[in-house]
Formats: C-alpha cells, structure tokens, sequence
C-alpha cells in the first residue's frame, strides 16, 4: 500500500491517534468520499510540522513521501497540504510544481481541494502570480474547479492593493456555467469575500453579469449573491 517507510510510520501514528466516534461521522458531513481515520486535526498538524522539518533541508526526498500519501485517506490529504504551506517561503516554486503535477488532477475530497486551493492561493499571494490562471480548461471536474475558485478567494481576501479582483471574476466566471452545487457553493463565498475586499467592483462586476446574462436568472443571482446587502442586491435583481 506504501512505497516509504515516512508514509508507512505517519499512517499508524494517525490511526494510533484516532477517535472511534470521529471516524463514524457521515462522510458527506466531512466532504469527503475518502477514508476518514478520525484523527483530530491538531494531530494532523503536529505530525505535517514533524514530517518538516525532517526533510526541510532535502525536499528531493520529501517529495515522494507525500505523493505516497495523497489519495490514501482524508487525513493523510491534509496532512500534505499543510506540509505544502510549511515549505511554501523556502521551496515555493517547487512545492507549487509538485502539487501542480502530482495532486491538482487527483484531488477526491471536497474539505482537501479547499486547503489545496488555499495553498495556491498563498502561493500567488508570496509570488504576486496569478498561477492558477493556466489551470482552466474545459476538462476540469467540479472538484478542479472548486480548488481553484479556493485559491482565488484567498487570493482576494489578502488583496489589499485590490489589484487581483478583477482578472479573478474573470476566471470565476468561466465556471458559472457548472450545476454542481460544490462548485457553485465555492462561488458563492468567492462573492461574498470579494465584496468584503472591493465592494464597488464586486457590485458593478454583478451587475454587468446580470445585464449580459452571464447568470442567467435572478434565482440563480440570488443564490451567488446571497450575502450582498439588500441594497446593492435588489438594484442587481431589478437588472432582470
């Protein structure tokens, strides 16, 4: 089941620390349609910061302790993607190039493709690049897309120069075409922290979406902009 002996030693150490009535919680409570070992989450973190600093001074090798996980279970997911965010002011080019290659086409769990997402996002923050950006394609399944909508509202939650809230509906706009609820749920709070980052924009960026029908009805408005005070929402509504 695991190519390295890392993998093998944090997997017992996470069922070592399990709790039997977290592992029992319905899955779609957790958003996964992974395993679910019931470790706590500060466990998972100690042993993401653990794993770190073993191998911060040979990421080579790191590399292939955290593909061994991906996929495994949700906990050893995100066990990964907190290494991720650890190594990112040190190895930031590379730990976007790994999770590029080997975790963005493989992503099966809803709770993981938002920390994934926020990883990127932290990525773009450090490295002022909208990377992201080449990730769009037709292909993408709900959950590719749902990573990247996450990297864009934590992209514009830390944008305080507002420089990035356009070129982000932009893309996000390329997904409002998609019915799964997943994905429409992640733009939904996209709107809502762009508003809160650039009220002005995000109102007159909606309002242009209303006028050309980019969403096409004011049900479906409603839904995406449920957090947009009343009025700002009902002068966008009356667009119609």
């Amino acid at each position: 089941m695991y190519a390295t002996q890392e993998a093998r030693a944090i997997r017992k150490q996470l069922e070592q620390n399990a709790r039997e009535k977290r592992s029992q919680q319905p899955k779609v409570i957790l958003k996964t349609s992974c395993e679910v070992i019931g470790t706590p989450t500060q466990v998972v973190r100690k042993l993401a910061k653990r794993l770190w600093n073993s191998f911060r001074r040979n990421t080579e090798a790191l590399f292939p302790i955290l593909k061994d996980m991906w996929g495994k279970s949700h906990e050893e997911q995100m066990l990964v993607c907190y290494v991720l965010n650890l190594g990112l002011k040190q190895e930031s080019k590379r730990m976007l190039q790994f999770a590029q290659e080997h975790l963005f086409s493989s992503t099966n769990d809803w709770a993981v493709s938002d920390l994934l997402g926020r990883f990127f996002g932290q990525y773009m923050i450090l490295e002022n690049e909208l990377t992201v950006k080449n990730l769009v394609s037709p292909s993408l399944n709900p959950l590719q897309k749902r990573i990247i909508i996450a990297s864009l509202t934590e992209l514009v939650s830390n944008d305080v120069r507002k420089a990035w809230t356009t070129m982000a509906f932009q893309i996000i706009q390329e997904f409002l075409g998609d019915d799964e609820l997943i994905v429409r749920k992640a733009i939904r709070k996209f709107i809502r922290i762009a508003y809160l980052t650039d009220s002005a924009k995000t109102i007159a960026i909606l309002y242009d979406w209303a006028l050309k029908r980019k969403i096409p009805t004011a049900q479906a408005m409603k839904f995406y902009a449920q957090k947009i005070p009343k009025e700002h929402l009902s002068g966008i509504l009356g667009s119609y």
